[in-house]
């Protein structure tokens, strides 16, 4: 255990550090735990894990506002903030995860 229980904890631990032991403890890839337990049930069809390939339908990229006015902002690869970022989704979707986190 990494916490023993009713431990204060700092707000950094989570997200970074869920993922490795939850694909320890499931012999699974955090991605894949994601998608049999949260994202299939749900039938959240337009959120994943965040790939470089392959393109996705009606992507939309992100800009941001330099000096020289608006561009488009510097790629990030998905692999570095894992759990603590690394989905994308849809407007369609986030209601779906809405619903089940409400129950309704």
């Amino acid at each position: 255990m990494i916490i023993a229980p009713r431990t204060r904890f700092p707000q950094a631990f989570g997200k970074k550090q869920e993922e490795p032991v939850i694909e320890q403890v499931t012999g699974k890839t955090y991605e894949a735990v994601l998608r049999e337990h949260i994202l299939e049930p749900l039938g959240m069809k337009g959120t994943g894990y965040d790939h470089s390939e392959p393109l996705i339908p009606g992507w939309a990229a992100g800009y941001e506002n330099g000096l020289d006015g608006m561009r488009n902002a510097p790629f990030l690869d998905m692999l570095l903030p894992h759990a603590a970022g690394a989905l994308y989704s849809t407007v369609e979707d986030l209601y779906l995860w809405d619903r089940a986190l409400y129950g309704t």
